[in-house]
């Protein structure tokens, strides 16, 4: 229900034309930084929050709203900006070694 209500957000968004902000490829130490973040905030809902709890009538798990939130916005942020299409073609068989690229 969650993710439901983020694509409404994000529809109610896309709709008014409000702008995305235009953000280069990023780099690995930001990832890095963005996965540690994820993992201290992760750790600090979960401590009030258990894996199973569930708010608004079984609308919001708090313990997942973290990771959701997070890739909803990298992957808004990685289709405006075309980082999948930054991607250097010699890495795709390293990270999708099955891949016929």
């Amino acid at each position: 229900m969650f993710l439901l209500i983020l694509a409404v957000v994000y529809s109610v968004w896309h709709r008014f034309k409000i702008p995305i902000p235009s953000v280069p490829c990023l780099g690995n130490g930001v990832l890095l930084l963005a996965s540690l973040a994820l993992g201290a905030v992760n750790f600090a809902v979960r401590e009030w929050y258990a894996w199973d709890q569930w708010l608004l009538w079984y609308a919001i798990e708090p313990a997942h709203v973290p990771l959701y939130v997070l890739f909803i916005i990298g992957g808004i942020l990685a289709y405006r900006n075309g980082w999948l299409e930054a991607v250097s073609p010699a890495l795709v068989p390293f990270y999708f070694p099955h891949s016929s690229a």
